[in-house]
């Protein structure tokens, strides 16, 4: 059977159908159809199309066939197996069904008698062809990405180089069957509304087999994965990862392991009573995470960051209504389909040279990507390997870990401060004051200006930790009077619990207007050190003097018995330096 080509099936789509030609109505396809399924749903589909009213050729036939296998069968049927399907479905009464205008094979013999010579020979060369996985694209696979990189563009505002390297991404998800390793996704911010589900709807229209989800059991996540093999868009991880601990758990070995086809089993026991059993799920794709903050770190090695930034009006994009970008999507994902089953082979088989400056779990998701970059010709190439390097070389990595190290000392240096004064309640302006003055401290000279914190920096910096300042009442000359600062309560009590080992035991100085603050039970290990946090063990190594103030059946947010936060004075006088604005700083994001 000769090759197919997707521009065929279009034309035909189109044109008018032969005045002889049959009425027919077409096997209408499922939206997905599972495995199991696919072979006997696939074969009806491609009859029917052999037996409408458009007579349609084989070439015609198997290139619809072949599209509606990687758009709908999870997970796709191979193209040789499809191949092999349309040609018994173009077979009637032991005679191949052709268009009218090409030259008809003949009548196979009768059983009893020996088949011809011709035949046979022209048989065998069929079965020796070579699959359509190794023919030549139709179109410049260049000019597919850059439609890709343009629709993408439509609806956001990206940098070129998170725009070269989720073009080539998006590509990728339709090639999984032939990949040894999967690159995710990881949509980051600063804050909310930056544009992070944005992304992920728009890459719903474009990737192969999404499934968009905010949230799932774990029982779900495990099992559809194994079935479908979905592309996973999952939104909201930072909520996912601090939430349920089993479920964080559940999510964080899925991840850890869906990025290796080696190593993509998921074993669970499934079963009830004496009839339990262990069953492995392939959770074996490309995923996109989109959530605020940071992943977990073997899940970020894993990852291509792409940091989000909310627009500005200089920075207009279309607004995304998904009937009508989901039409101007369908094309091209037909032709991610052509393309990617044109190219699966060489992808499958190249061994690219990696561009310096990336690390071993680097190259080893990027490998298929450079691999489709170098295929797209020059230009790609070069664009690709410069944006890999940007956004996944080791500066990258490094400068994210420096960032995240900075954003610990700053949390457990104001757990400090707040320990060390014995109080609950603090002005930013005497925070940024305070912590300026440690010594060894980095917060003196911070950003490119190499200036003191401000109050606007320090609000920007505790955001990631979804810490923000509020009014705190503070007694000033013997009057309370209401500035803006920070309250030991539910949100800094959160994250130093989160995010900071437990401080040591240790006698706290006496307040300054109250009573002295209690002592913190610390819980110790069987080697007597202080155990690591419950729910996420990170260790900074600094600022871990003191104790954490906490009063036993009190409320959060007090001291002891008493109903109002213990007041910092305000006789300490604040440096000149230090704005007294604690907003943040506008940040132009998504």
């Amino acid at each position: 059977m000769s090759r197919y080509n997707l521009s065929d099936f279009d034309e035909l789509l189109q044109s008018e159908p032969p005045a002889s030609a049959p009425a027919g109505r077409p096997f209408v396809l499922p939206k997905q159809v599972h495995n199991g399924k696919r072979n006997d749903t696939l074969f009806k589909f491609a009859r029917s199309l052999r037996k409408s009213r458009h007579q349609m050729s084989s070439d015609a036939v198997l290139a619809a066939t072949q599209a509606e296998n990687v758009v709908r069968c999870m997970p796709p049927l191979e193209a040789r197996e499809v191949e092999d399907l349309v040609r018994n479905a173009m077979r009637l009464n032991d005679r191949p069904l052709v268009h009218p205008d090409e030259p008809r094979e003949p009548r196979p013999a009768p059983a009893d008698e020996p088949p011809a010579s011709e035949p046979a020979a022209a048989a065998s060369a069929e079965e020796t062809e070579p699959p359509a996985a190794a023919t030549t694209p139709s179109e410049p696979l260049a000019a597919l990405l850059d439609d890709v990189a343009a629709f993408l563009t439509t609806f956001m505002v990206l940098q070129p180089a998170q725009t070269t390297v989720l073009s080539v991404w998006v590509l990728t998800t339709y090639l999984m069957p032939v990949l040894q390793f999967a690159l995710y996704v990881h949509i980051t911010s600063p804050l909310a509304e930056c544009g992070k589900s944005r992304l992920l709807e728009v890459l719903s229209l474009l990737v192969h087999a999404p499934w968009l989800t905010a949230r799932t059991s774990t029982a779900a996540l495990v099992r559809k994965l194994d079935a479908v093999h979905p592309t996973l868009l999952l939104d909201e991880t930072d909520a996912a990862f601090g939430g349920d601990r089993d479920y964080a758990e559940t999510l964080r070995g899925v991840l850890n392991g869906g990025f290796d086809k080696e190593l993509s089993k998921y074993s669970v026991c499934v079963g009830q009573g004496t009839q339990l059993e262990v069953k492995d799920f392939d959770v074996f794709g490309c995923k996109a995470l989109a959530g605020i903050g940071r992943l977990p770190p073997t899940v970020e090695s894993r990852s291509v960051t792409i940091a989000l930034q909310r627009k500005t009006e200089a920075e207009p994009t279309s607004k995304l209504r998904k009937r009508e970008a989901a039409l101007t999507a369908t094309p091209i994902r037909r032709r991610l389909v052509e393309q990617t089953t044109a190219i699966r082979v060489q992808v499958r088989d190249a061994r690219p040279v990696m561009p310096d400056g990336l690390s071993d779990r680097s190259e080893d998701v990027l490998e298929a990507l450079v691999a489709i970059g170098d295929l797209a010709g020059d230009a790609w190439s070069a664009r690709f390997r410069a944006a890999a390097v940007q956004l996944m070389g080791r500066a990258a990595k490094v400068a994210q870990a420096t960032e995240q190290e900075m954003g610990l000392r700053l949390l457990a240096d104001v757990r400090d401060v707040f320990t060390t004064r014995g109080v609950t309640v603090i002005a930013s302006a005497q925070l940024v004051s305070a912590l300026v003055k440690r010594q060894e401290s980095p917060w003196g000279a911070v950003g490119r200006a190499q200036k003191p914190l401000t109050q606007s920096q320090l609000a920007r910096r505790l955001l990631a930790f979804k810490v923000v300042p509020e009014d705190v009442h503070l007694e000033v000359d013997g009057v309370r009077k209401t500035k803006r600062g920070y309250h030991r309560g539910a949100a800094l009590a959160s994250a130093f619990a989160r995010y900071l080992v437990p401080e040591c035991a240790r006698p706290a100085g006496p307040n300054e207007t109250g009573p002295e603050s209690p002592k913190t039970e610390v819980r110790h290990s069987e080697n007597g050190a202080p155990s690591k946090n419950d729910i996420s063990p990170i260790t900074t190594g600094v600022g871990v003097a003191g104790a954490l103030s906490k009063s036993q059946g009190a409320p959060a947010g007090t001291n002891g018995g008493d109903p109002h936060p213990v007041p910092v004075p305000l006789s300490e006088e604040v440096t000149d330096d230090v704005t007294t604005d604690d907003r943040p700083e506008p940040v132009r994001t998504h």
